[in-house]
């Protein structure tokens, strides 16, 4: 496919591997085992997380929400634990995927994310994140995907258009909310381990 200058890259799913059950996983155990349904309908439903991904929370509050909702008593940095099991690491081959298509186009990240997984996964990710011209954190924006004034404020920080814009993400969501906005779009199947982005 032959892609426009800019690119708008997700980060887990895309770039990185995440798996939202070994999370889900490490805080039932926490929590005295099989409470997986439960944990799992709190942390999509309720509006802790959110709340922590548009930075409406920090990570003090989040940690103590976390404990109270659950009725645990573990330090910070078993918590930072449990929440930070989800992320498997950077996905093969896309240091050099990203290389190769930063000489012909500008390239940002835009990630839902918080500063729990961000403080793990930025030694990690220093070579991804070297090829970005800029990395939008949802936390940091007060925004998260696909609530569209998040790609608004990037395409208007960048100066970009977004008929000039290809956004990769693997949430179908997110890429429908993209499209709505007159983006070229790419829906990644998550995790998946080939990079099928060529010019």
């Amino acid at each position: 496919m032959a892609l426009p200058p800019n690119l708008i890259f997700d980060l887990g799913g895309v770039l990185y591997g995440i798996d939202f059950d070994r999370s889900v996983q490490a805080l039932s155990e926490m929590a005295g085992g099989d409470r997986e349904v439960e944990v799992y309908r709190s942390l999509r439903e309720d509006d802790f997380w959110n709340a922590f991904e548009t930075g409406a929370l920090d990570a003090t509050g989040f940690r103590d929400r976390v404990r109270t909702r659950f009725g645990l008593d573990h330090g910070d940095s078993e918590l930072d634990a449990a929440w930070n099991a989800l992320l498997l690491g950077v996905l093969p081959g896309r240091e050099a995927a990203l290389e190769q298509l930063a000489k012909q186009h500008r390239i940002v990240l835009l990630s839902n994310t918080n500063p729990i997984h961000v403080q793990y996964l930025q030694g990690q990710c220093a070579g991804l994140f070297s090829f970005m011209e800029k990395c939008f954190f949802s936390y940091e924006m007060g925004l998260r995907k696909p609530d569209p004034r998040i790609f608004k404020q990037v395409f208007a920080e960048m100066d970009w258009k977004p008929e000039d814009c290809l956004f990769v993400d693997d949430s179908v969501s997110n890429v429908r909310a993209a499209q709505e906005l007159d983006f070229q779009v790419f829906h990644f199947p998550k995790n998946n381990p080939g990079f099928l982005l060529n010019d």
